[in-house]
């Protein structure tokens, strides 16, 4: 009889032990997810807002291009950290950033870093950029 109690006991216990493992392994699934939809959500929201602040960058004046590079350079340290999804920004704008990149960023970026004697101006927008080249 003492023998059955102490089984009971085992088997509730590892009753409990798998139940705790189950929801353990539910919680982190459920953490991940809702970290990668919040990543994606935050990623449509900035570069949405950086689209409706620069609809054409043909069309702004050398300043506005200057805060226009400015602003792309932070979302691209965003991105190029994972912060930002880059799947979403390929998806998003991919082509347009590389194609503005091929047009007139390139040449400006270059034109920069010789003035400043500085290789690392724009390096961010660079990197995001061979990023989307891989991942299109």
């Amino acid at each position: 009889m003492e023998l059955k109690i102490i089984s009971n006991i085992n088997f509730i216990n590892i009753i409990g032990i798998f139940i705790a493992l189950i929801s353990l392994v539910f919680t982190i699934w459920h953490s991940v997810h809702s970290n990668r939809t919040e990543r994606k959500t935050e990623t449509i929201r900035v570069l949405k807002s950086i689209r409706i602040n620069y609809p054409s960058i043909y069309n702004m004046n050398f300043y506005q291009k200057i805060n226009y590079m400015q602003e792309v350079e932070f979302f691209a340290t965003g991105v190029n950290e994972g912060i930002y999804d880059i799947a979403i920004v390929k998806k998003m704008s991919g082509s347009l950033l590389k194609q503005q990149y091929n047009k007139w960023i390139k040449g400006y970026i270059h034109s920069t870093r010789d003035k400043q004697k500085n290789d690392k101006v724009y390096i961010e927008f660079e990197k995001m950029i061979e990023k989307l080249w891989i991942k299109c």
